[in-house]
C-alpha cells in the first residue's frame, strides 16, 4: 500500500516472500486521488459523500494495472465456504403481531451495525427509518425508538429547527415508548448542542444539561454493567462496547440514575455511565447486539407491551 514505485514494490515483494513464504499478487501505489476524505470521527460516511463511487472506481482500474488480479480470485476460489447461522434462540413470536420500531437513519444519524436490525427483526420487530432532519413526526404505529450515532453537531441547526419531531419524542416519552439512545443520539435528546463554533442550539430537551463540542477525544473499549433492569439488559449483566466522541454532557444533574457501571481496568475506578428513567436508555457506549442477542428480544418484547401508536397521540 502507497508504493512509491514498481522498483520499490518488487523489493518489498522479495522481502515478504523470502521471510514468509506467502505469494505477492500486487501493490497499490501512492496516489493522492485514491484517498478517501476523513473528518473528526474519522472517514466521511457514504450517505454523506456521493464521490466515494469514482474513487472505487480509480482504485479498481489503478488494481488491474498493477496486481494480478486472476492469480488473486483464482486464491479466493479455492477457499472453502463459510457457513454461518443465526444466534441460538432468537425467534419472534408466532402469535403476535410485529411491533414497529422506529430507527433514526440520516445523515446525521448514521452510526448503526445491520446487525441490529437483523435481531430485532428476527425478534417480531419491522425496522422503520425516520428521519431527525427531515420528519415532523414518527413513522404510524411506532412502539419503540433508536436513536443511532452520528453526527448531530454538524447538522444542528436543522436539527434544532425541526420542533415538530422534538414534540414527538417528548410525548413518545410520556407515553412510556421504550427509547434507547447512542451517542449522537444521547446528543440529540439533551437541552442544547453547543457546536464546534460554540454556538447554542436548542435539541430535544428529554435530558437535561448540555452536549458540548471539544478539541479532546474520548476513545476506547469499555466493559460495562447493567445498573439496573431495563428494555437492553437485566439488572447485573455486563457487555463490552467502546467510545468515539468530541462531546461531552455538561451540566447533568447528579441524581440522574446510570445507564451502566463502566467496570474498572488495572488500576481504574468504577464510574457511572448513561442514563435510564423508565423506557429512556442513553449512554455514549456504542454496543454490538451480537455480544448479547438477547437484548433484541428484550427491547422488542419492552415496545410489544405499550399501546400501538402511542407515540403518535
Amino acid at each position: 500500500n502507497r508504493v512509491g514505485s514498481a522498483r520499490h514494490a518488487e523489493l518489498c515483494a522479495t522481502a515478504i516472500q523470502h521471510h514468509t513464504g506467502l505469494p505477492c499478487f500486487g501493490y497499490v501505489p501512492r496516489n493522492a486521488e485514491l484517498t478517501l476524505p476523513e473528518r473528526h470521527l474519522g472517514l466521511i460516511p457514504t450517505v454523506e459523500d456521493h464521490s466515494l463511487a469514482a474513487v472505487i472506481e480509480r482504485a479498481a482500474d489503478t488494481l488491474h494495472q498493477t496486481c494480478d488480479t486472476a492469480a488473486l480470485l483464482t486464491l479466493a476460489r479455492s477457499a472453502a465456504p463459510i457457513h454461518t447461522s443465526p444466534p441460538n434462540g432468537l425467534t419472534a413470536p408466532l402469535t403476535s403481531e410485529r411491533v414497529v420500531i422506529a430507527v433514526a437513519q440520516d445523515a446525521a444519524f448514521s452510526f448503526a451495525y445491520p446487525e441490529m436490525f437483523e435481531l430485532l427483526t428476527a425478534a417480531g420487530a419491522t425496522i422503520v427509518p425516520f428521519s431527525p432532519l427531515t420528519d415532523s413526526a414518527l413513522p404510524p404505529d411506532t412502539a419503540g425508538i433508536i436513536l443511532s450515532g452520528g453526527f448531530p453537531e454538524l447538522y444542528a441547526e436543522q436539527l434544532s429547527a425541526n420542533t415538530g419531531l422534538h414534540a414527538a419524542l417528548r410525548a413518545a416519552h410520556m407515553a412510556n415508548i421504550p427509547i434507547y439512545a447512542e451517542c449522537g443520539g444521547l446528543m440529540y435528546l439533551t437541552s442544547y448542542l453547543e457546536d464546534q463554533q460554540g454556538r447554542r442550539w436548542p435539541m430535544v430537551g428529554l435530558l437535561p444539561g448540555d452536549s458540548v463540542m471539544t478539541d479532546r477525544v474520548i476513545l476506547g473499549y469499555r466493559t460495562v454493567q447493567a445498573v439496573q433492569d431495563g428494555p437492553l439488559l437485566p439488572a447485573g449483566a455486563t457487555i463490552r462496547g467502546h467510545e468515539f466522541h468530541y462531546s461531552r454532557w455538561e451540566a447533568q444533574p447528579g441524581t440522574l440514575p446510570p445507564t451502566y457501571q463502566v467496570l474498572p481496568r488495572a488500576s481504574e475506578e468504577a464510574y457511572a455511565e448513561g442514563v435510564q428513567r423508565e423506557n429512556l436508555v442513553a449512554s455514549y457506549i456504542h454496543l454490538h447486539w451480537l455480544a448479547r442477542p438477547e437484548m433484541a428480544e428484550r427491547f422488542v418484547a419492552t415496545c410489544r407491551r405499550q399501546p400501538a401508536g402511542a407515540s403518535n397521540g
